[in-house]
């Protein structure tokens, strides 16, 4: 919000004064009352533009720093678009004084899974080459976490956001030398991950020669089973 209201000031500033220059520069050519009229226009108006460009910003810091607390909008969490099954990117404000730094903590809240597999809780700081990026990184495909948006000023800590997200699942990778091929059949094997959480599988069949779809077909997965194997 900082940034818009400052790239708002600052197109507003530049407006007024291109507005003037041009004002004062087709009637420079007036008497010397006229030109002192158009030179105190000029200064009223470069006032009013330096004085709306405060106001905004006194208007933005009087809002971040109600209750003492960034509102929960300032923050953006959403999937890395790269790496949308493990990754998440959080986005932090442009500009704050109210806490010294800011840590995503991430805690494995996935329904109905053995504890062996649930994802440890860690918690993550901003990025070293950017501060204002925090990735969160090594998830689970397929788990649903609760990220935990958490501010730090000397000891006090306080949380401004918090958001439960399911990552994506991942497509299981067959090995080669784990596929059988004969004239009328493909036997596809794999050791499923364990860690990976799965409701489904769609399996496409596609016939080359000649070129022939065929309809989806929906394999359920069951957790217990280690071995995934497709014919």
């Amino acid at each position: 919000m900082l940034h818009r209201f400052r790239a708002l000031s600052d197109l507003t500033f530049r407006v007024d004064l291109s507005l003037s220059v041009d004002w004062f520069t087709s009637n420079a050519y007036s008497t010397d009352a006229d030109v002192y009229a158009v030179m105190l226009t000029v200064g009223r108006m470069l006032a009013v533009a330096l004085a709306i460009a405060i106001a905004s910003m006194e208007s933005y810091g009087a809002e971040m720093s109600s209750n003492g607390k960034l509102s929960r909008n300032e923050f953006v969490v959403e999937k890395d678009q790269r790496l949308p099954h493990s990754q998440l990117i959080v986005q932090l404000p442009i500009a704050h004084t109210t806490f010294d730094h800011f840590i995503a903590k991430v805690v494995d809240i996935s329904p109905s899974i053995d504890s062996s597999i649930r994802d440890t809780n860690r918690t993550f700081l901003a990025s070293t080459d950017d501060s204002r990026t925090i990735r969160v990184h090594s998830l689970h495909p397929g788990h649903k976490y609760r990220v935990s948006i958490i501010g730090r000023k000397d000891d006090t800590s306080s949380i401004l956001r918090e958001d439960e997200i399911t990552m994506d699942p991942l497509a299981p990778q067959f090995p080669i030398q784990d596929i059988d091929i004969t004239m009328n059949n493909i036997t596809l094997k794999v050791v499923k991950n364990e860690k990976y959480v799965q409701d489904s599988f769609l399996v496409e069949y596609r016939q080359l020669e000649p070129d022939k779809h065929y309809p989806l077909l929906e394999v359920h997965d069951i957790p217990e089973q280690k071995n995934l194997e497709i014919t």
